[in-house]
């Protein structure tokens, strides 16, 4: 374990976790692990059982149209026996990986010996450029919805990261939720960066009542705003110094967002 998380200068400035020791501990832990890159038209490929190298890396000559990083590995049967991977699990966290990077693209495959259940395919290309927009206009509904399509924003932080949203209101109040993320990390319990684009929002309703000249709407609540709505919200938080380690006690990553800085300066948005 001694390839932890980098802290000096920005590696550690948007991390959901203590990333840098997820490669160490799967090569750890598998018989079989293969690293292949493409880099400047060439294709270079090295092979390790259990941590250690089974070679130096190899090159293995000129390469086209090809470019990137390829992993492969198979748990070691001395540690997890018969290991089996479950599609559907990964193919959702594929999918919602999709939607929080507005824009990327991923193409997913599974082996055709693997048992699939419904709504998992073969093959896919995930790539959503309205990002959590996509992910509320794809999310089936109950009702109809009060609005045509979601509303949806972003804004960057200050001292960096940003903040994305999208929310809309059906008229079925039970058919409401509301995902959040920080770093792509899921806050099932909420936090600071929910409540903060709930004030935002409750404002901005209070505000156009106001404007319209509407009493009830300009006395609008933050409980008659969040309870019906379906919202999605991912923020990228960065820390503040990244050189100085998570404390004990307090490990990352977190199921609610607790920075109070984060909710005031997502509050401000309008």
């Amino acid at each position: 374990m001694h390839s932890g998380g980098k802290f000096g200068g920005d590696a550690y400035k948007t991390s959901g976790g203590l990333h840098g020791v997820g490669i160490s501990v799967v090569n750890a832990l598998s018989d079989a692990l293969e690293v292949e890159v493409a880099r400047d038209r060439r294709l270079w490929r090295q092979r390790y059982c259990r941590g250690a190298p089974l070679g130096p890396v190899e090159d293995c000559g000129p390469v086209n149209n090809r470019r990137g990083t390829t992993l492969g590995f198979h748990p070691d049967p001395e540690i997890f026996g018969e290991a089996t991977f479950r599609p559907a699990l990964l193919y959702r966290m594929a999918r919602s990986k999709a939607y929080l990077f507005r824009g990327v693209e991923i193409r997913w495959r599974c082996d055709p010996a693997l048992p699939r259940p419904d709504g998992v395919p073969l093959e896919a290309r995930l790539h959503f450029p309205g990002g959590l927009g996509d992910f509320l206009a794809a999310k089936p509904r109950r009702a109809r919805a009060v609005d045509a399509a979601p509303v949806f924003g972003q804004a960057d932080f200050p001292d960096g990261g940003s903040v994305e949203w999208a929310a809309v209101w059906p008229e079925d109040e039970e058919d409401g939720f509301c995902h959040s993320y920080c770093n792509t990390i899921p806050t099932p319990e909420g936090g600071t960066h929910e409540a903060g684009l709930r004030n935002a929002l409750t404002r901005g309703i209070k505000a156009y009542g106001e404007l319209i000249g509407n009493r009830r709407i300009a006395q609008a609540t933050g409980e008659d705003v969040a309870p019906a709505w379906r919202c999605c919200c991912r923020s990228f938080c960065a820390t503040r110094n990244s050189r100085a380690r998570p404390r004990s006690g307090s490990p990352r990553p977190k199921r609610r967002g607790s920075s109070r800085a984060r909710c005031a300066t997502i509050s401000t948005i309008g």
